[in-house]
């Protein structure tokens, strides 16, 4: 051997040994193997919000820093996150090779017999070889996978972290702690007293969230016109636990569990414990602005507050600073960031939360800049296309959680989503659990009746399944020559729309005799990130009198609304095109029912709910992005839903309007399915690529954008 040599093959030389070889080596090159006495972590503060850890070992009274070694490793490519797929694994261990660990069952493949053996060997300053289990190093990478990236240690070779990744310490102490030789702690006691108290919180992870929570000494703040169930007063224990910390979360519970009561609950025991400095400042949805207010008003009648909306705001200044909680939309506080940003919030409340999905977005860049102490999204869909969204709310609540954008996307997104690894999905499921509270009515409203999902399928009249078909024939042509030549993100544009009239025709073949104005207004939907789609700006140049040609659908409904009502059901109707409600509404005229209608464009959006809540109408049309959300209609036992959209989550959330607490009769959910075509293909095509959202307890949808050639082509066909 050459000089260098023996410390790579230290662990194939022992296993030789053990197996009876005879090894011999030149006196010049002799090496000397230690071993750890004890293992030792020290944690100190960097900054205001940073702290510095370092992890090493005892090795003949003297401390080895242990991370700049592995991370050497890790850049010689001989240590990867998952063994298994480790270059040191994939190399024969013949003499030459330079892996950082061997398996005994690696030796076997050459001598006949297994070893148990696994270790990784490192060459300390000295020369002398340090051997390491490899289980224990595989954990600690698997705690710091931090140590993967590009300059993971500072100049005094530690490991820099935000305050909110104290929980690795007890996560590293579980990790080691199958060993005789315990992890000892130094460094800055409050620090580790507050890891310490963190770590009961994950190390019961498995139990119930209350009990570790003391959610049995709960007693709820003077003042709450609300008796909580018990899922409530979790809720809010862990709300407390979370802000108690330092930590931002999100409140993902199912719609209609109310996370608002349970926020403002959280919100009226800061008040009382006179904690709050500041106002707590709400951002929302401008549709809920008004139900902020009212649940204040009815829940929490000690908290004031003031919507900062309107042309008048400006006149009442002194509210920013003199109220409990400021309500305002992201609208609003696009238009005023300039005053918002540089006020001190006691804390910051995102309402559908996922209104920042987009990293890139001015308002999420906006909403970044506000300065508060304490963080908080409330959302039913914290995902609902990929992985990038959950970073995106993760970066406003706890900057640096999930690293950077281009970190996560090496590290989680392209493994978990392209690559789907299973491990780092878990790795990143378990890095998120502590800080996001998901409980579905299923688990904790037992009480609530029935809710039944029917998909219906619609088959196409005679005309209508002609016309789908031409069209269907043409784009599909157009989109697999564009595909050919330029791929799908450069003909996305194209591709949206040749699918917008696919489904247009699903619903009623005269919405593709509207007005050319606005082919790019279907670009929104494209993007999953514009306001709701109008059929009306879409064109289609067929030229044919798609108007004198029968709708299925409104067929359907014309046919079964009349009974629904004799039998006394309430009926939600909900549409992605408000051109398909005009037309419903033209045919409710002719039947003489009486509706309401609920769109973008609505004016006196109260006036409107209330009539339908009061029983003076039997039917609500509502388009799915003015009131897939935000709403309570109980009143409601019947849920249609006419087209079918991208996102399977703001489908479930706008059935939601009618199936929460509150409601005492069974809910049916009709689904209008377009046999044998695009509508279809769609469903099918969802649930294949719902699994990685389902394990995230999110739900997963696709929409324009995430698809790739196959599945336009699928979609198609």
């Amino acid at each position: 051997m050459v000089p260098g040599e023996v410390s790579e093959h230290v662990i194939l030389l022992r296993t030789l040994s053990l197996k009876g070889w005879q090894i011999e080596l030149v006196a010049k090159q002799r090496f000397v193997q230690v071993a750890a006495n004890a293992w030792y972590g020290e944690v100190n503060s960097a900054d205001k919000d940073w702290f510095e850890l370092s992890l090493g070992v005892e090795v003949e009274g003297k401390r080895v820093n242990l991370l700049p070694l592995l991370v050497n490793l890790i850049r010689q490519g001989k240590l990867s996150r998952d063994f298994t797929t480790s270059p040191a694994l994939n190399t024969s261990p013949d003499i030459g090779t330079s892996p950082a660990l061997i398996t005994g069952a690696e030796l076997s493949d050459k001598q006949g017999s297994e070893q148990p053996l696994q270790e990784v060997a490192l060459e300390l300053e000295s020369g002398a070889i340090l051997t390491l289990p490899a289980t224990r190093v595989q954990r600690i990478l698997a705690v710091l996978d931090e140590l993967f990236t590009q300059q993971p240690l500072n100049d005094q070779e530690k490991l820099l972290l935000a305050r909110h990744h104290l929980g690795r310490i007890p996560l590293l102490d579980d990790a080691l702690s199958q060993s005789k030789q315990a992890l000892t702690w130094s460094g800055e006691a409050k620090l580790r007293q507050h890891a310490k108290a963190l770590g009961r919180y994950l190390n019961e992870s498995q139990t119930r969230r209350g009990d570790r929570l003391g959610t049995a000494d709960f007693v709820a703040p003077d003042g709450l016109n609300a008796g909580l169930r018990p899922y409530q007063v979790e809720g809010v224990a862990w709300l407390q636990f979370i802000k108690q910390h330092g930590f931002g979360a999100i409140l993902a519970d199912d719609m209609g569990l109310g996370k608002t009561l349970q926020t403002l609950c959280s919100i009226l025991l800061d008040k009382q414990a006179g904690v709050c400095k500041a106002p707590v400042l709400v951002v929302a949805p401008t549709s809920l602005l008004s139900n902020w207010q009212r649940e204040i008003a009815q829940f929490t009648p000690s908290l004031t507050s003031f919507i900062w909306s309107g042309r008048a705001r400006h006149d009442n200044e002194q509210a920013l600073t003199h109220v409990d909680v400021l309500i305002t939309s992201y609208g609003i506080l696009a238009q005023d960031a300039e005053r918002l940003t540089k006020l001190n919030w006691h804390q910051v409340i995102l309402d559908e939360a996922q209104t920042i999905k987009n990293s890139r977005s001015r308002i999420t860049k906006l909403v970044n800049r506000l300065q508060t102490k304490h963080r908080l999204c409330l959302t039913g869909t914290p995902m609902e296309n990929h992985l990038g969204e959950l970073w995106s709310l993760f970066h406003f609540l706890m900057p640096g959680f999930l690293g950077t954008a281009t970190q996560f996307q090496r590290q989680f997104k392209q493994p978990i989503e392209k690559d789907h690894c299973d491990t780092s999905r878990q790795r990143l499921a378990q890095r998120l659990a502590p800080f996001m509270l998901r409980r579905t009515k299923r688990q904790v409203a037992t009480e609530l009746p029935t809710k039944t999902v029917i998909n219906t399928l619609i088959e196409l009249s005679q005309s209508q399944s002609d016309l789908y078909e031409t069209i269907r024939l043409t784009v599909a042509e157009q989109v697999q020559l564009a595909l050919r030549q330029t791929g799908a993100k450069a003909n996305r544009l194209m591709i949206s729309n040749a699918l917008l009239k696919l489904r247009q025709v699903c619903c009623h073949p005269s919405m593709l005799n509207l007005a050319q104005a606005g082919e790019r207004a279907h670009l929104a939907e494209a993007s999953s990130e514009g306001a709701e789609t109008n059929a009306k700006n879409t064109a289609y140049d067929g030229g044919q009198d798609e108007a004198n040609i029968e709708s299925s659908k409104l067929a359907w409904l014309e046919n079964k609304l009349p009974n629904m009502i004799e039998d006394g059901r309430n009926i939600l109707i909900f549409s992605s095109f408000t051109s398909m409600l005009d037309l419903i509404a033209e045919q409710l005229d002719r039947q003489q029912i009486g509706y309401e209608m609920l769109t973008g464009r609505s004016r006196h959006r109260d006036r409107i709910i209330e009539r339908f809540r009061r029983g003076e109408v039997n039917v609500f049309l509502i388009s799915l992005k003015a009131g897939g959300s935000g709403l309570n209609l109980t009143e409601a036992d019947v849920v249609i839903h006419v087209d079918p959209w991208w996102n399977p989550a703001a489908e479930e959330q706008a059935s939601d309007r009618a199936y929460r607490i509150g409601q005492d009769k069974p809910v049916f959910v009709y689904k209008l399915i377009c046999q044998n075509t695009v509508e279809e293909r769609i469903q099918q095509l969802q649930q294949s690529k719902q699994a990685l959202a389902q394990s995230m307890y999110q739900t997963e949808s696709l929409t324009a954008a995430e698809m790739d050639k196959d599945d336009w082509l699928a979609l198609l066909s």
